[in-house]
């Protein structure tokens, strides 16, 4: 078993290359070992040779139908999230002995995987009706529970009530057998019943039962802060408004945080209109927070959040300034002025604050007191607490609109100066810790970029720099500093700060466009290809692993952790940034690495498996984006704050770009693989392309009145979109591949001895025209992003030409092919003169483009020279020597 070991070893460390070669050698002694084969599948099928491990698996499946080892299989099928074929092997397995218990289980867990929720009812009964297990049974009412829940969200009402009917007949059934043993899965799986029914007088009622303990020896849900919560939904629901507000006010006075609570009230308040009393209640709470130690902020937000609600009004998802009263409360100078007093030196100050920022009747008031109030304090307190107030007010000036009286430039050098005053206090810090003056650079990068100048940007680039080697954990000011670095094309350095972060899981998702959106598009092909594959681990692993916890919330009866964990499932398999990120980790590789035929094909096979359908992808819903947008701070005026419209905006252009290069990679699968859907595939591609010159229109325009990449503010991503010249490459290379669809198609057509009329010639010609177009765009553009794009849509048009080439000239459709002994073994495909005539035309044309292309590729290699260069930056030289080595190797070279 050592050879083994190692194998598993070398797959663990993820040498791939090095696990085929231990478990290949190791077959040759072990032909009819399965696990041997299933590890040797794995490997393959890591290494995206999809083909050779899919002849590995059916043999392997075939295996298990006759009674052997199943899990040699199962290895690879759950390593790689293939978790239909689980299922398919279980239900065999089942529907040949449904009496044993431990396939059934596994059975049932299969089908959860799967979110197969119409077998789960009767498999989990059988398996109760057998043992007897009071968690087969919750296994049972769960499933009707998810079918009824699925059923309502597709707006089918009564059968999903019918499934929860049954589903609390069945509980009820448990709680009236003396022999069953009730726990507390079963009273939290009741009350979600009875909670989904809309039943929330019944769940008042078990909850009293279970206090007087009449399900079990003991209370089920014992008092505490989840048993309130519930409460609360309960009396909400029924209008039952002063119990609710006694329970809230209960809640409150045991921990004047608590916001659940302060915000119940609230809410309760103004629909029944006990104004007085809720501002009676948080007026004696302010009070009391005066003196409280440790101090409270709840009371001190409480008061404005309902200042907030008194005078403000959502409708039709716009805030709107309506009078509705004047509270009975502290006024909202005074409440901010002790919210300043007591939690001024905090970070939290002011995204707590900022919310409330606009209820001051004047914002400049409030900062001459606060700041009288530090020179107060000055002698008695710290000087590092009076930086992070003075940082605290700074922020609250900016936002508010009170620092306009000195122009843009003055700003940015005011905050550099309070930046350098404040380097002395920080001293004695760790150097993980946080410095206090860092908010300062923060506010000095927005001047800069309002100033609109590249002499400022390099001045912001060059303090926020200084920053991070002080501040080196802040991860505001190195997302900063990668933005600046990514905006004055220095991709190797913004990397260098981006493994600073340590982004790990979840973060690839949410903030991983900070870097991906650009290091491909600006040339830093070495550095994506080392990314690519840590985001698509988290993404594939996150898909293979969020199942297995789904069956451990059944398994240990976590029942209310089930939809988290199926909506967490979902947004991980919907993500619009590993759809992105797959797109354009499969065309890098395309691009820059000498790859066979068979072996590209296979690649392809393999990606395409991880991503959407087309018919899914074209619903403009499918897609969930979970990128955090507002990871930022922006310090944006409060009227002029970037529009929920700009948000939509960078929304909808990230959507669509993904949905081009999506259908980029759908073209060349189906022309590599033959697919029948080709026609419908370049359909998609081109509507893709229409939706995205769309888009870039209202880009552009907004980019108008703005500077340069920011025009949504610094914290703010740039806007993904294609300038003019890229989206004219794009259009470029959509006619050429429009003919290579039709040149495939007649070939197919051809040797099932059908006939197309089209024109050879004119074929030809428009797919070198597409040819020169990109050639020309390579050795005429003035940037690296519009050279990435023409040259990677070049030599994607390259290789499809290649192909197409191949088909064309093959020689069971020019003649017949033969052995050395000149023996027929493939006879030549009957057809007549014309379609003969046409297919020789065909292989000529594609010869003189071939003869075009070697023309070009010379001419860009001494472009690409020649800006290599005369290049700028680092990362500039590294993109045009990339380049370079894409003329040498990738798709220019000819397939076999």
């Amino acid at each position: 078993m050592g050879k083994l070991d190692d194998i598993k070893n070398a797959l663990d460390e993820t040498n791939n290359a090095t696990a085929l070669q231990l478990v290949t050698s190791f077959l040759k002694k072990n032909k009819d070992h399965h696990e041997g084969k299933a590890l040797k599948a794995l490997a393959l099928l890591r290494l995206q040779r999809v083909d050779e491990a899919d002849e590995i698996l059916k043999e392997l499946r075939e295996a298990s139908n006759t009674g052997s080892d199943v899990q040699a299989l199962l290895i690879c099928y759950r390593e790689n999230g293939m978790y239909e074929e689980i299922k398919d092997v279980y239900k065999e397995k089942y529907e040949k002995d449904p009496n044993d218990l431990e396939i059934a289980a596994q059975y049932f867990m299969s089908l959860v995987r799967v979110h197969e929720l119409g077998s789960l009812f009767n498999v989990a009964m059988k398996m109760y009706k057998q043992d007897s297990s009071p968690s087969y049974y919750y296994w049972a009412v769960m499933g009707l529970y998810l079918e009824g829940m699925l059923l309502v969200k597709q707006e089918q009402n009564i059968p999903g009530t019918m499934k929860f009917t049954l589903a609390k007949a069945l509980i009820e059934k448990a709680i009236d057998n003396k022999d069953f043993n009730f726990s507390r899965e079963g009273l939290q799986l009741y009350i979600m019943i009875l909670q989904a029914m809309g039943l929330h007088e019944q769940v008042l009622e078990v909850l009293k039962k279970d206090e007087g303990k009449a399900y079990a020896e003991t209370q089920l849900f014992v008092a505490g802060r989840e048993l309130d919560e519930l409460l609360l939904a309960c009396f909400g629901a029924l209008d039952r408004h002063d119990e609710a507000l006694t329970l809230a006010r209960k809640q409150i006075e045991e921990n004047a945080d608590n916001w659940v609570a302060c915000t119940t009230m609230m809410s309760i308040a103004t629909a029944t209109g006990e104004y007085d009393y809720v501002e009676a209640f948080f007026s004696k709470q302010y009070e009391a927070s005066k003196t409280a130690s440790p101090p409270q902020r709840g009371p001190l937000l409480a008061c404005l959040e309902w200042h907030a609600r008194c005078k403000f009004k959502t409708s039709g998802g716009e805030t709107k300034r309506v009078a509705v009263r004047e509270p009975s409360l502290p006024s909202v100078e005074e409440l901010f002025l002790q919210l300043f007093s007591q939690f001024g030196h905090k970070r939290s100050f002011f995204s707590d604050a900022r919310p409330y920022l606009s209820l001051l009747p004047d914002a400049n008031s409030f900062i001459s007191m606060a700041q009288r109030k530090i020179e107060i304090d000055m002698k008695d307190d710290d000087a590092w607490r009076n930086i992070l107030r003075h940082v605290a007010l700074a922020y609250c000036g900016r936002v508010s609109g009170c620092d306009g009286k000195e122009s843009n430039e003055s700003n940015f050098e005011r905050m550099v100066k309070l930046f350098e005053d404040s380097k002395k206090s920080g001293e004695v810090l760790a150097p993980s810790e946080l410095r206090y003056g860092d908010g300062y650079v923060q506010l000095a990068v927005h001047y800069a970029l309002k100033v609109g100048s590249e002499e400022m940007v390099d001045h912001a680039l060059s303090l926020v720099r200084d920053a991070v080697t002080l501040s080196g954990s802040n991860p505001q000011l190195r997302l900063l500093l990668v933005k600046l670095l990514i905006y004055k094309g220095d991709i190797s350095t913004a990397c260098e700060h981006w493994d600073a972060l340590e982004v790990k899981q979840i973060q690839f998702d949410s903030i991983g466009y900070v870097l991906f959106d650009h290091v491909t598009r600006r040339g830093e092909y070495d550095v994506a290809h080392k990314l690519y594959p840590e985001s698509r681990k988290f993404f594939l692993s996150g898909g293979a692993d969020v199942p297995e916890y789904l069956c451990r919330a059944f398994k240990y009866g976590s029942f209310h952790k089930v939809e988290e964990f199926a909506s967490f499932l979902n947004k991980i398999n919907r993500s619009l940034e590993s759809c992105l990120c797959a797109c354009d980790a499969f065309l890098l590789n395309l691009i820059r690495t000498k790859i066979p035929l068979s072996r590209t094909q296979s690649i392809a096979k393999y990606n395409a498996r991880s991503m959407p359908s087309m018919a899914q992808m074209e619903d403009d819903s499918y897609l969930s984006d979970n990128t955090q947008l507002d990871v930022m701070e922006t310090f944006e005026d409060l009227v002029d704050t970037t529009s929920n419209n700009d948000m939509q905006l960078m929304r909808k252009a990230r959507l669509q770009y993904t949905k081009l290069r999506f259908a980029l990679f759908h073209v060349i699968n189906s022309i590599l693989n033959e697919s029948h859907d080709a026609m419908a595939t370049m359909k998609f591609f081109k509507q893709s392309l229409e939706k995205m010159e769309a888009v870039c229109e209202e880009v552009y325009e907004k980019k108008k009145h703005s500077f340069g990449d920011f025009s949504f503010g610094i914290g703010w991503p740039r806007c993904m979109f294609l300038g003019k010249d890229e989206l004219s490459a794009y259009k470029h290379f959509a006619v050429a591949i429009d003919q290579i669809v039709i040149v495939r198609k007649f070939v197919s057509n051809t040797c099932r001895g059908q006939e197309m009329k089209d024109e050879g010639a004119r074929i030809v010609s428009s797919i070198t025209t597409g040819f020169e177009a990109l050639a020309n765009m390579c050795l005429i553009a003035d940037d690296v992003e519009l050279t990435h794009t023409s040259l990677e849509l070049l030599s994607v048009l390259s290789l499809l030409v290649n192909l197409v080439q191949s088909n064309v000239s093959s020689e069971t459709l020019l003649g017949s092919v033969v052995n050395e002994k000149e023996e027929v073994i493939l006879p030549e495909i009957k057809m007549n003169k014309t379609v003969k005539q046409k297919l020789k035309l065909l292989n000529d044309g594609f010869g003189d483009a071939d003869d075009v292309k070697s023309k070009y590729v010379g001419d860009m290699h001494q472009r690409f020279s020649d800006l290599e260069q005369a290049a700028a930056t680092v990362s500039d030289k590294h993109a045009y020597k990339n380049f370079k080595g894409v003329l040498k190797g990738g798709c220019f070279v000819s397939l076999s």
